[in-house]
């Protein structure tokens, strides 16, 4: 069986939209490439000021790159 193909998350949309690599938006917002990897795979959570300056650089408003989940009542 092949492994299902992983979704792409908004940043990953909006980086590929404006054609800029990972290490280019890395290098605009001042982190690694592989930090932006881990964001973009959902396996790291950017502070609130890399969210904002990630925002900024891909023209979009942090709401739209990451998400609010809902969760659940404990």
């Amino acid at each position: 069986m092949k492994p299902k193909p992983r979704t792409q998350t908004p940043i990953e949309k909006r980086r590929q939209a404006r054609s800029l690599s990972g290490y280019a938006l890395a290098k605009a917002v001042g982190t690694t490439p592989s930090h932006i990897a881990r964001i973009e795979r959902g396996e790291s959570c950017p502070s609130v000021d890399l969210a904002l300056r990630i925002a900024d650089a891909l023209g979009a408003d942090v709401r739209e790159l990451f998400p609010v989940r809902e969760r659940k009542a404990a």
